[in-house]
């Protein structure tokens, strides 16, 4: 029967999909990332000093300025990786997100 045929085809599709991804998840080749902090807006005076239109996940050496705000400027311990960087936030709120490598234990 012909539905049949495309419920059989369609199961199977989705199966290959699924194990595709699982598969894939298991790679020891993807980066896996943690969050090393999550930049906050607290005043106006806040200044990215990188250019904030960098794709994500652009990299920041170890050392470079990241932002500025009241207490001052803000430089990379290590080498580290850039995420939704955004200044025209609210005062309070999440300007971007700095990532580190880390293993997917």
């Amino acid at each position: 029967n012909i539905q049949q045929q495309q419920d059989d085809r369609l199961y199977q599709a989705l199966k290959d999909l699924i194990c595709d991804a699982v598969k894939a998840s298991s790679d020891s080749s993807i980066q896996h990332y943690s969050v090393h902090q999550t930049i906050i807006k607290r005043s106006e005076q806040f200044r990215f000093l990188v250019d904030e239109q960098q794709a994500n996940f652009s990299i920041i050496n170890k050392g470079e300025k990241i932002f500025s705000d009241m207490d001052g400027e803000v430089e990379a311990p290590t080498k580290l990786y850039g995420l939704f960087f955004n200044s025209n936030v609210p005062i309070g709120h999440r300007a971007g997100i700095l990532l580190i490598p880390s293993n997917k234990d």
